[in-house]
């Protein structure tokens, strides 16, 4: 069966143009689908419309073995521009809560934002070895760093250093993104201390506000300062904990 002319407007975002395209090539008969039984036992045991399959994957139910092999399944296919567009349309809740996140301190249009987490995650889909362990959590981080490059290049600046995004509460979400994982693995390669560590849990993931923290333990994220030199020892942990994700020192690193 002949796929349908790929055909929709560029205005506004390229997510939503790629929901789009992903609606199309799933909703018809014939549309994309995987047969579960092949894929993993995790899965139902049938065809699979990629739709469904969406759906499938957020549910924490599903094992972890099944969706590594559902994106290896994924990745196998990705000279076809259809599945790459079926790629695309699996990830999109998470691209689009990456650009959420990420969009919270972004002051242009965000449509540049979602160009460059879409961007990100096409190249990692071309670049990743396909028979590399946890394609998703690849996948994921080459998304979240796009954007995140392009969040930072725009932030606006705070006194004492670092910026208004929130480098953490933007991280992809777990399984992902694990962001204490990320905290821990930041505090153990010396990007951060332990305070700073849990200042950033704190206030970021946890969303206490700095007025409260200043009368907390610094092992609790507080420290004893004011409210004002909480923010600007925020701004400059923030700082040291991007610059490290966009270099890879601190992140999901797996053995290719």
């Amino acid at each position: 069966m002949a796929r349908p002319e790929l055909s929709f407007p560029v205005d506004g975002s390229v997510l939503d143009t790629a929901e789009a395209a992903f609606s199309l090539l799933t909703t018809a008969p014939g549309g994309l689908a995987v047969d579960g039984a092949a894929v993993h036992a995790g899965l139902p045991q049938r065809h699979i419309g990629l739709r469904e399959l969406r759906v499938l994957l957020a549910h924490p139910a599903i094992p972890a073995g099944a969706r590594d092999a559902v994106w290896t399944h994924l990745v196998g296919r990705r000279e076809d521009a259809a599945w790459q567009v079926g790629a695309v349309g699996v990830a999109m809740p998470l691209l689009r809560r990456t650009a959420g996140r990420l969009a919270a301190g972004y002051p242009d249009d965000p449509s540049d934002l979602d160009a460059e987490i879409l961007t990100g995650f096409l190249t990692g889909l071309r670049r990743v070895p396909p028979a590399a362990p946890r394609l998703g959590v690849r996948l994921a981080w080459a998304a979240y760093r796009a954007g995140l490059v392009e969040a930072r290049r725009h932030a606006t600046a705070l006194p004492g250093g670092g910026s208004e995004l929130a480098v953490v509460a933007a991280m992809p979400p777990p399984p992902w993104g694990a962001p204490l994982r990320v905290l821990a693995q930041a505090v153990t390669v010396g990007v951060l201390s332990a305070g700073d560590a849990a200042l950033i849990r704190a206030s970021r993931l946890d969303g206490v506000a700095l007025a409260d923290l200043s009368t907390t333990p610094d092992e609790l994220g507080g420290g004893g300062g004011a409210g004002e030199e909480l923010a600007v020892r925020l701004g400059r942990a923030e700082a040291r904990l991007g610059q490290a994700i966009l270099t890879g020192r601190v992140g999901i690193r797996l053995p290719c």
